[in-house]
C-alpha cells in the first residue's frame, strides 16, 4: 500500500510532538547521490497472532509521517506496508518485495521476534537499514538496529518488580513457547533469582491455546503468577484465573500484547494484575501528555504501546537519520542510525548501544479501572533499562 506524499519541513514534527533528537556528532555530509524521496518500507502484523496490534502500529507511523508533512527536509517521504502475517517465510517474501521492486531505502518491523530473526539475514545481504519492532538477543546483523533492546533486559525488569515490590518469594512461569517467551521466561527468572526469589515451576504454552487448567494445576507453591501470552490465550487466562480461584499476584513479564483497547474487553478480570513494558498514556510526564492530546486530535483516541514504540520511534528515528544524514543512501541511515546516542520519545529518552541494541525507561504497571474502561497506571519507573544477553 503506497501512500501520496506532500512537502513540508521536518522542523514541524520537533515542534508539535517534541521528539528532539541529540546525536553524536555534527552534520555529516554523504557521498551518496541525493534522491528526491525516502521510501520507508513497513513489515506489519496484519495478520497472525499480533493482527491485533497491526492498526496501533499503522496510527503510529500514520502520525508522525502527517506531522512531518509526508517529507524530511523537502524530500518526499514515501510508506509502503507489507503483512508479516507471523511467518518466517512469508515476511522474508515481502521484504524481498519491499527491497527489490519497491526499492525501499529502510524498513521498519516485523513485530515478532521469529520473523525479524529471518528478514535480518537478507536485508543485511542488501545493506538495508532494518529497526524490528521486536526484542532479540542480540543484534547478528550491522544494519539492524532493535529500539527495544533485548527479552531478557526487559524481563528480568519483571523478575525484579515481582521480588522486590510484590514481596514475592516463589515464582511460577506461564509463558508462550515462540521466541519471545523464552527470551521473557530467561529474563525474569535471572531478575527475580537476582533479587532473592526461586522460580518453582516453568511451563511452555502453544500458541492459541484456550484450556489453562492442566497449566494451572502444574504451577506448584507459587506467591507470584509470571506471564508472557498473547491473544486469544491472554483472554482465556484472566477470565480462568478467576475461576480456577487462583488469588496470586500476576504479573505479564510483557504487556505489549495488551493493548489497552484490549485490556477494556477483558473487563474487570484483568483488574488488579500488572504488567511490565515500555508505554502507557497514563505515564505522567508534560511531555507524553502533551503527546497524548496531540495524538488524540488526530485519532480520537489514546495511543497504544506498540503505536508508540513501533511507529512513533522508529518512523520518528528513520525521518531524523535521513535529516542528519542528508542523504537517503542505506549506507548513510545505516550509520545515522547507529549514532543516536539521545532521542526523546513520549516515554522518555531512548539511545542506541554499540551492538545496535536501545536502552530506554520500562514501567511497572498496575490494571485499574477507568472512566472509559480498564487502564495501565504507573506503579514504578525503570529508567534507562540496559539490554541483558
Amino acid at each position: 500500500m503506497k501512500q501520496s506524499v506532500t512537502t513540508s519541513q521536518w522542523n514541524s514534527i520537533l515542534f508539535t510532538i517534541s521528539l528532539v533528537v541529540i546525536l553524536l556528532g555534527g552534520c555529516g555530509e554523504s557521498d551518496a547521490p541525493e534522491s528526491n524521496e525516502l521510501r520507508i518500507g513497513a513489515l506489519v502484523p496484519h495478520t497472525g497472532i499480533a493482527a491485533s496490534v497491526g492498526p496501533e502500529v499503522m496510527r503510529g507511523i500514520e502520525y508522525v509521517l502527517k506531522e512531518a508533512g509526508y517529507a524530511v527536509d523537502g524530500v518526499a517521504v514515501v510508506l509502503i506496508d507489507e503483512d508479516e502475517g507471523d511467518n518466517p517465510a512469508n515476511a522474508v517474501m515481502r521484504v524481498r518485495k519491499l527491497v527489490e521492486e519497491d526499492g525501499v531505502d529502510v524498513v521498519i518491523g516485523p513485530m515478532l521476534a521469529h520473523t525479524s530473526a529471518a528478514v535480518a539475514p537478507y536485508l543485511q545481504s542488501q545493506g538495508v537499514p532494518h529497526l524490528p519492532w521486536g526484542m532479540a538477543d542480540s543484534s547478528s546483523s550491522p544494519h539492524s538496529v532493535y529500539t527495544a533492546g533485548t527479552g531478557k533486559g526487559n524481563g528480568h525488569v519483571a523478575g525484579e518488580f515481582a521480588a522486590t515490590e510484590l514481596a514475592a518469594k516463589k515464582a511460577a512461569i506461564l509463558v508462550m513457547d515462540y521466541a519471545l517467551g523464552h527470551q521473557m521466561r530467561d529474563g525474569f527468572r535471572d531478575g527475580f533469582e537476582a533479587s532473592g526469589g526461586s522460580v518453582v515451576s516453568t511451563q511452555l504454552l502453544p500458541l492459541g491455546a484456550s484450556d489453562l487448567a492442566p497449566y494451572f494445576e502444574g504451577i506448584g507453591e507459587a506467591d507470584v503468577l509470571a506471564v508472557l501470552m498473547v491473544n486469544p490465550t491472554d483472554f482465556a487466562f484472566v477470565r480462568q484465573y478467576h475461576e480456577f480461584g487462583l488469588t496470586q499476584p500476576v504479573v505479564f513479564i510483557s504487556a505489549q500484547p495488551q493493548e489497552e483497547p484490549l485490556l477494556t474487553q477483558m473487563g474487570e478480570d484483568v483488574v488488579g494484575m500488572y504488567g511490565v513494558t515500555m508505554y502507557a498514556p497514563a505515564i505522567d510526564t508534560a511531555e507524553n501528555q502533551a503527546f497524548v492530546k496531540r495524538f488524540r486530535e488526530h485519532f480520537d483516541r489514546d495511543p497504544g504501546i506498540a503505536t508508540v514504540h513501533a511507529g512513533v520511534w522508529t518512523t520518528a528515528m528513520v525521518l531524523e537519520a535521513a535529516r542528519e544524514s542528508g542523504s537517503t543512501d542505506r549506507r548513510a541511515l545505516s550509520a545515522a542510525l547507529q549514532g543516536i546516542s539521545g532521542f526523546d520519545t513520549p516515554a522518555g529518552a531512548l539511545s542506541i548501544t554499540a551492538d545496535r541494541m536501545g536502552v530506554h525507561d520500562v514501567f511497572a504497571f498496575r490494571a485499574e479501572a477507568h472512566q472509559d474502561g480498564v487502564r495501565w497506571n504507573v506503579v514504578k519507573r525503570y529508567p534507562a533499562v540496559k539490554p541483558a544477553y
